[in-house]
């Protein structure tokens, strides 16, 4: 049986941020997609699932209690694993 397609993470703004940013996302399939933020030590330090539709998905992230510095996103999906790393900088 083959998976289903994958989202892809589209972008993230703004970058750099200082109290919240949004995951823009593109999915072809409805699904859910757990996002997890990373510090620059690699401590997990927020983890959320969200379910997305198919098309354009913006997901909004709360970073207000987080020191300023560099953070790092990972997402995946129950049905699939897969690796987004993107960069973020809080202000």
């Amino acid at each position: 049986m083959k998976a289903p397609p994958l989202p892809q993470v589209v972008s993230v703004s703004p970058n750099p941020f200082y109290k919240e940013f949004s995951i823009h996302l593109q999915a072809i399939v409805s699904e859910q997609v757990i996002i997890t933020i990373y510090d620059k030590e690699g401590n997990a330090i927020i983890t959320i699932t969200r379910n997305v539709s198919p098309g354009n998905n913006d997901i909004a992230i709360e970073m207000d209690k987080h020191c300023p510095g560099t953070y790092f996103l990972k997402c995946h999906t129950h049905n699939n694993s897969f690796l987004v790393v993107i960069r973020i900088e809080k202000r």
